[in-house]
């Protein structure tokens, strides 16, 4: 290994790793270059996908490695470190999801999606306890006039 670039290893199911053999077969690359590939684009910004199952599964049999510049390497150390997650886990989750066309969100971006979630209901919840008192008024105003125009039997 050259000076400057790192070691990655990942484990994936048998199927994924059959999908992943495919997928790096049919475009004329083995499964670790495929993978590179698909890092590099990462890092670059660039999108992949294609139908392939989430990975969500806790089964990672399938052991798979591939060289990264230290740049690269870096740059995943360091999103893997902002979510808190180890640097393999980190790459299991941007390589399932640039492969898939769900979308996968970070944990934080779920808690801040649950948060404004609830900001959105506590804000509807305010609203209604104001508008609730203006309605009932607006109803007696028009009950009241309804009252007075009516016609004594």
């Amino acid at each position: 290994m050259s000076k400057g670039q790192r070691k990655i290893q990942i484990r994936i199911t048998d199927d994924d790793f059959l999908t992943l053999e495919k997928k790096s077969t049919s475009l004329g690359l083995k499964p670790a270059s495929l993978l590179k590939k698909i890092a590099v684009s990462i890092i670059n910004g660039n999108a992949v996908s294609d139908k392939i199952k989430p990975y969500y599964s806790t089964c990672y049999n399938k052991k798979l490695s591939t060289k990264l510049n230290d740049e690269l390497s870096e740059a995943l150390k360091k999103e893997a470190a902002k979510n808190g997650w180890s640097l393999s886990k980190e790459m299991r989750f941007r390589l399932a999801s640039s492969l898939v066309d769900d979308p996968s969100f970070y944990p934080d971006e779920v808690k801040e999606l649950r948060a404004a979630r609830n900001a959105i209901d506590v804000l509807g919840r305010n609203l209604h306890y104001i508008i609730r008192p203006l309605r009932k008024l607006a109803f007696m105003r028009n009950f009241g006039k309804t009252l007075l125009n009516k016609e004594p039997p």
